[in-house]
């Protein structure tokens, strides 16, 4: 069955649910599947409105015992399993057939190799999540494709929705939903449209936010997500993303150890004790943050004042310069060599080069922005 065919048959079956004028699924080499306008739309105009009788949710469907301990995200996994195998006899074949030529499983997956730590560490945290789904799930007897399909539809499609009206957010929590033909607009992060549930209609709502023209993509957005967030969870990226954000506790690790600095082991200790350890993160277009700058004090002075102000002496001023530059040289390091060694993974190579971008650029601004504003020389 081709693409064409499976796409004319799912909007047949949605249609005879919900009619639907304005907006229909296209196929773009840039976006995949997404939805788009077939008319002008005004600012503030509802484009999309679908009932929550159409949602399927974990409330909505039985589909494993409560001794089970299922989460919703898990549930609406093991409800595509099992209306997958169950072929033309499933009230949501269509549906289910559509979700399978849109391939969701990101592309990271299939040929996941030895990642720079920026990616690799979210990876990890990723497929611990994703392996202790399978674990729980192990008694449906899925092939493990099966497996990988649902869990990714349901990671890359789910909204969670608030029935007091609030945004529409993709997260993992138990108000969770599908919502066939809906689930095809795309993230941006300048969104045309906003997503609200309607309490007094029991609809979900897509609202215009600007004009919107024919042939235009009908976007909204997940929240706000980091590049790296993006590729992990949904396996695509965003040039410029003004949410990155670089994580440097490892980094910070190794500078420590090369530089001989003494009782590092307790002083981490003491950035636990107080929350900084946690949050040791380089963030786009910014300075140094409080944390970074604190945890560099520590290990410079010998009367540490969690919360007051670092002082930004030569001492101080010139070792986060030279941490800032030792992180930078160890990522442009790890990246040039992945990006070398992977050559011939062209789709990877080039979302791998995007993040290398981005990433040089959050540096560059962190470091630009803190010898701004300390005068200190570039080297």
């Amino acid at each position: 069955m081709t693409d064409s065919i499976i796409l004319d048959n799912f909007q047949n079956w949605f249609s005879k649910q919900l009619a639907v004028d304005g907006t229909c699924p296209q196929w773009s080499s840039n976006f995949g599947y997404g939805l788009y306008s077939t008319r002008y739309y005004s600012p503030n105009e509802i484009v999309l409105s679908v009932p929550s009788h159409l949602f399927i949710t974990p409330q909505s469907i039985s589909v494993a015992p409560v001794e089970l301990e299922l989460s919703g995200f898990e549930c609406l996994i093991l409800y595509l399993i099992r209306e997958r195998q169950k072929g033309h006899e499933s009230v949501i074949e269509p549906y289910i057939q559509m979700l399978l030529a849109t391939s969701p499983i990101p592309v990271w997956r299939k040929y996941f190799n030895d990642f720079p730590s920026q990616v690799a560490r979210v990876a990890k945290k990723h497929l611990e999540k994703y392996q202790q789904s399978q674990e729980k799930l192990l008694f449906i007897k899925s092939e493990e494709n099966e497996f990988q399909w649902a869990y990714y539809a349901v990671n890359t499609r789910c909204v969670s929705y608030s029935l007091a009206g609030e945004t529409i957010k993709r997260d993992e929590n138990e108000d969770l939903c599908l919502i066939p033909y809906l689930d095809f607009v795309n993230h941006s992060n300048d969104p045309n449209t906003i997503g609200l549930y309607n309490s007094l209609t029991s609809s979900y709502e897509i609202k215009t936010l600007r004009e919107i023209h024919p042939d235009e993509q009908v976007t909204f957005s997940y929240n706000p997500h980091s590049n790296i967030d993006l590729f992990i969870e949904y396996g695509f990226v965003l040039p410029q993303n003004p949410y990155n954000i670089y994580h440097i506790k490892s980094d910070l690790e190794l500078w420590l150890k090369e530089r001989n600095f003494s009782s590092i082991d307790e002083k981490i200790q003491l950035l636990n004790d107080y929350n900084y350890y946690t949050t040791l993160e380089l963030y786009s277009a910014s300075r140094p943050s409080w944390t970074v700058l604190k945890t560099i004090e520590l290990f410079i002075t010998e009367k540490w004042q969690p919360n007051d102000e670092a002082e930004e002496n030569d001492l101080f001023l010139a070792n986060l310069n030279d941490f800032l530059t030792f992180v930078k040289n160890k990522f442009e390091n790890e990246f040039e060599i992945w990006l070398k060694e992977n050559k011939t993974l062209t789709r990877m190579n080039a979302i791998i080069q995007i993040l290398y971008e981005d990433f040089k650029m959050l540096l560059n601004e962190n470091i630009n922005m803190f010898r701004i504003n300390n005068t200190i020389e570039n080297v």
